[in-house]
């Protein structure tokens, strides 16, 4: 019942989620790096109210997925972060 209760998370909370998913999904120190600071950088744009430019931030996220996809990324946690990426970018441009 609790959960009735709690606010609807912000596009913000989203990303700082899909943040905790890299450290879990992703091996190499790199990747994790370069993944977290595309989602660091959305973070700050959201923070200062630059839509635009955070969904810019999380479509570069879901390039660099790609072209990581079956190499440092399996395809599955690929399409779980490219699938987290743009339902935010949806919330964002839907909100």
């Amino acid at each position: 019942m609790g959960d009735a209760c709690e606010a609807p998370k912000t596009p913000t909370d989203s990303v700082t989620d899909l943040k905790g998913e890299i450290a879990d999904l992703v091996g190499p120190k790199g990747i994790r790096a370069a993944l977290t600071a595309k989602l660091d950088a959305a973070i700050a744009s959201l923070a200062k109210g630059k839509d635009n430019v955070a969904v810019n931030n999380l479509n570069a996220f879901i390039n660099f997925c790609n072209a990581q996809r079956d190499k440092k990324l399996s395809n599955s946690d690929a399409e779980d972060l490219i699938g987290a990426a743009q339902d935010i970018i949806d919330t964002i441009e839907g909100g």
